[in-house]
């Protein structure tokens, strides 16, 4: 007894803490100028569904049944979307309002029951929860599209992968699943699981606040200036036509000036900066790199700094660098983007490089 009530009472907490966050956050990302001023405005709704859905929660135990009809779980999703595309660079399409209309249907079910009759909405809670599976895949599937975009585009891609959106997206995805097994749960049961349930609908928006202000004020809107709708239209290969040998030439030509003006050593450069100081279109840039490469920008920038950093490692005069410090020296501003980078070119970590280096120099 004195455990139930205790869980009860734990859940109560977790839900009066996520209240206040996520308010409190909603109004920051609302109000303030941030790195992501448009996408903003959306992350700001989700989290006061969020905080709407817990007040819900904590008037729900105090008063022991449903004050509140109203569900806004529904609209989750959708903002996340629009959160997602705006801090991408998309162009808004206004299709995506329609986003809104299962959610907005299934509230109106709740309120006009005569709506129940109608035979297209009798299993229309089934639906969203097709709808949202649909949604979800079409997130990864941007998601993974994107990723591919920013090493066309970056040569340092920490902080614009947006990783952590995956999380919360299968937070999400987790929540409305979970809403969907409850219901198919017989209702002795489910009182028999009460206590679960409910630590269980605590932690969901917990964590969904927790990620949100542990990365959200720190994401800055991606390809800023530039539409990621860039890419569809520019990186068509179909748009630039060569030779191979003059193709290659061009690339060679390319190359050296790279290396010889050292402009891979500029801390988090990207394809518009190298256009600017080769005074070439980024299409075309792209296009030869992948074309004589068969990497992107990213990998290929990152490929030149690692070579330097190399050479870099037997040479006197670099011995008092640490391995970060000689790496910032060739260009790289992040420690994982070194890193990462080094393994998969060398397929060993650069301690590991060294210790070899060291070895057959001795030898």
């Amino acid at each position: 007894m004195f455990s139930n009530l205790f869980m009860i009472e734990l859940s109560t907490i977790i839900d009066l803490v996520t209240f206040g966050s996520s308010i409190m956050f909603g109004i920051l990302f609302f109000s303030s100028k941030i790195k992501n001023n448009s996408g903003n405005f959306y992350l700001s709704l989700f989290l006061f569904c969020i905080g709407y859905i817990t007040f819900k929660g904590i008037v729900y135990d105090i008063y022991e049944r449903e004050i509140f009809q109203f569900d806004v779980s529904l609209f989750l999703l959708v903002f996340l979307f629009f959160y997602l595309n705006k801090t991408i660079g998309r162009i808004l399409n206004y299709w995506w309002y329609l986003l809104f209309v299962p959610g907005v249907l299934i509230n109106l079910t709740t309120y006009f029951k005569n709506l129940n009759q109608i035979l297209i909405l009798i299993h229309f809670h089934q639906i969203f929860y097709l709808f949202t599976l649909f949604l979800i895949v079409y997130f990864f599937k941007i998601l993974h599209v994107h990723n591919s975009h920013i090493k066309e585009f970056y040569s340092n891609i920490e902080s614009k992968t947006l990783s952590w959106l995956k999380l919360i997206l299968l937070i999400v995805f987790f929540f409305h699943f979970f809403e969907f097994i409850e219901a198919l749960i017989p209702t002795k049961r489910a009182d028999e699981l009460e206590i679960l349930f409910s630590i269980i609908y605590s932690l969901i928006p917990f964590s969904l606040v927790y990620l949100i202000g542990l990365n959200g004020f720190y994401q800055f809107e991606i390809f800023s200036g530039i539409s990621s709708n860039y890419f569809i239209d520019n990186f068509n290969k179909n748009m630039f036509v060569q030779s191979k040998k003059q193709s290659k030439n061009d690339f060679e030509q390319l190359k050296q000036t790279i290396i010889i003006e050292r402009l891979y050593a500029k801390k988090n450069l990207t394809l518009y900066d190298l256009s600017i100081a080769l005074k070439m279109k980024k299409r075309v840039i792209s296009i030869l790199i992948n074309d004589n490469t068969d990497t992107t920008f990213y990998h290929f920038i990152n490929q030149l700094r690692i070579e330097e950093f190399k050479k870099h490692l037997i040479e006197v005069e670099h011995q008092k660098f640490t391995l970060f410090g000689l790496a910032q020296e060739v260009g790289f501003s992040s420690k994982s983007t070194f890193y990462t980078s080094f393994k998969s070119i060398e397929g060993m970590t650069p301690k590991q490089y060294q210790s070899k280096l060291k070895k057959s120099v001795s030898a």
